[in-house]
């Protein structure tokens, strides 16, 4: 991991953010006093009544958060 690191140029893809958890991305938040931040996109599914958690994914790559929310359902 360590000459991955180093032999990275600034345009490449798939560049390593982080040694000690080398799954983390960059996101592009795209505000201006803030335009990247460190990590993955998770979505987690809970119920309605407790907020008890029955359900979580990780969403790799930079994704749009519209295309990884999911509406409220009434049932």
């Amino acid at each position: 991991m360590a000459s991955r690191l180093l032999k990275q140029k600034r345009n490449d893809k798939n560049k390593l953010c982080s040694l000690h958890a080398p799954e983390v991305e960059c996101i592009s938040k795209g505000k201006a006093h803030k335009k990247y931040e460190f990590g993955c996109k998770v979505g987690v599914a809970t119920t309605s009544k407790d907020n008890f958690v029955v359900g979580a994914m990780v969403f790799h790559g930079n994704l749009y958060d519209g295309h990884t929310a999911c509406e409220k359902q009434t049932g």
